[in-house]
C-alpha cells in the first residue's frame, strides 16, 4: 500500500525488513531521518569524519567543488533530502559543477543523468559516493552536480532506501 492508497488519516504500514540493514553505514534516526555516516571516493577516502562541519551533530560529507576558475570545500549534510551546505557557495543556480575528492581529486563518478529542471536547458549529472569500503555499486548514495538541484538518491543493499522512507516502495 503506497501512502496515496492509505486510509484517510493513516500512515500506510510497510513491511519491508530491515531496510537498512543493521550493519549498513546508512542509520534510520528516529524513524524519521536516514542518515549517512560513511561516504568514500572512488580510490576508497572517507569523506565523513568527526572534523568536518556538523549538521544536527552529524558531520557533513566534505567535497572538492569548482568551476572553470574556481574551487573551494564544501560540506554536505548528511541527511537524505537536505539540501544544507556550509563552505564554499559562490556558485550561482543551475551552474553544472565538477566535484571531487578532497584528499586525492579524484573526480566523483556518474551514475546517470538529472533532468534538475524542466524550465532549464541544464542537465546535470547524479554522481555517486559509495556507502562502504568495498566501494560497490550496491551501496551508494547520488546527488547531483548543478547547484540547486535537490535530486538525491540513497541505494543500500540495492534497495533504494530512500523511495523506501519517502512512503514510494511497498512490499
Amino acid at each position: 500500500m503506497s501512502q496515496r492508497n492509505a486510509p484517510r488519516g493513516q500512515r500506510p504500514t510497510l513491511k519491508i525488513s530491515e531496510i537498512p540493514p543493521p550493519d549498513s553505514s546508512i542509520k534510520h534516526v528516529d524513524n524519521v531521518h536516514i542518515v549517512l555516516t560513511e561516504a568514500y571516493c572512488p580510490a576508497g577516502h572517507n569523506l565523513i569524519s568527526d572534523d568536518n562541519e556538523t549538521f544536527d551533530g552529524y558531520p557533513g560529507i566534505r567535497l572538492k567543488i569548482s568551476d572553470d576558475t574556481k574551487s573551494g570545500i564544501l560540506f554536505v549534510s548528511p541527511f537524505h533530502g537536505d539540501g544544507t551546505k556550509q563552505g564554499e557557495q559562490n556558485w550561482k543556480t543551475g551552474q553544472k559543477l565538477h566535484v571531487s575528492c578532497p584528499y586525492c581529486d579524484a573526480p566523483i563518478p556518474r551514475l546517470a543523468g538529472c533532468h534538475c529542471d524542466p524550465q532549464s536547458d541544464v542537465d546535470g549529472d547524479l554522481l555517486k559516493l559509495y556507502t562502504t569500503p568495498a566501494l560497490k555499486d550496491s551501496h551508494i548514495m547520488a546527488f547531483c552536480n548543478v547547484w540547486g538541484c535537490p535530486r538525491s538518491r540513497t541505494i543500500d543493499n540495492w534497495n533504494l532506501v530512500s523511495e523506501y522512507f519517502c512512503g514510494e516502495l511497498t512490499d
